[in-house]
């Protein structure tokens, strides 16, 4: 096989996790489905700077990967905290019951 049918399979693996994970985003209410929702883009974002990161043989996408994927575990540790600390106020996970917490304007 080829590069380009190579690169082909990683792109539209990529595309289809964004895709996957941009349409749970916007149709989960569910904040803990809605973070992962944001984690599935980010990966299909990362199998694509990979497959670019091989088409090219420059490793500049594959250490950019291991920098998002090291912001990403930061992320999860403080989303997954501010999550569980909404839910002790609310009680509930459902992004519609939070609306209380917004600014009046």
């Amino acid at each position: 096989m080829n590069d380009y049918a190579f690169l082909h399979q990683y792109l539209a693996v990529g595309a289809m996790l964004f895709s996957i994970g941009l349409v749970g985003f916007f149709t989960r209410r569910n904040m803990i489905l809605m973070f992962l929702s944001t984690e599935m883009m980010l990966q299909g974002v990362s199998l694509s700077l990979v497959g670019w990161s091989r088409f090219y043989d420059h490793f500049g996408g594959q250490m950019l990967v291991i920098f998002i994927l090291v912001v990403a575990a930061c992320e999860a540790a403080i989303g997954l905290a501010l999550i569980v600390v909404l839910f002790r106020q609310t009680g509930s996970l459902d992004i519609a019951l939070w609306q209380r917490l917004r600014e009046a304007n």
